[in-house]
C-alpha cells in the first residue's frame, strides 16, 4: 500500500534527523563544555516544540491534509500509563542507579 511506505519513509527520515540531532548535540556540548548550559538548551527546544507545533497541527487540521481527533478516555489513560512508564519509572531508576 502506498500510504504504508510513506509512512515508512517519514519514520526513517524522522529516526535520521533524530540521530542526527542527538549526535550533534553531543559533539557540540562535549565540545564546548563550559560554554553551554545543556538543560537550557534542552528546555529551549520544549518550549518551541510547545509553542509551534501546535500552530503546525492546527494549519494540517484545518488544511485537510491530515485529520486530528483527541483522544477517548480509555487511548488517554494508555498514554498517562506510557508516560508513566517509560518517562517518570525509568528516569527515577535511572537517577538511583547514578547514585
Amino acid at each position: 500500500n502506498k500510504s504504508n511506505i510513506l509512512g515508512d519513509v517519514y519514520s526513517l527520515i524522522g529516526a535520521f534527523v533524530y540521530s542526527f540531532f542527538a549526535t550533534y548535540l553531543k559533539y557540540i556540548y562535549d565540545k564546548n563544555e563550559n560554554s553551554y548550559d545543556l538543560m537550557e538548551i534542552l528546555g529551549y527546544i520544549g518550549l518551541y516544540n510547545t509553542l509551534l507545533i501546535p500552530i503546525f497541527i492546527g494549519f494540517i487540521h484545518i488544511t485537510k491534509i491530515e485529520s486530528f481527533l483527541f483522544p477517548t478516555s480509555i487511548q488517554f489513560l494508555y498514554i498517562v500509563i506510557n508516560a508513566l512508564i517509560g518517562t517518570v519509572i525509568c528516569d527515577l531508576l535511572q537517577n538511583y542507579g547514578n547514585i
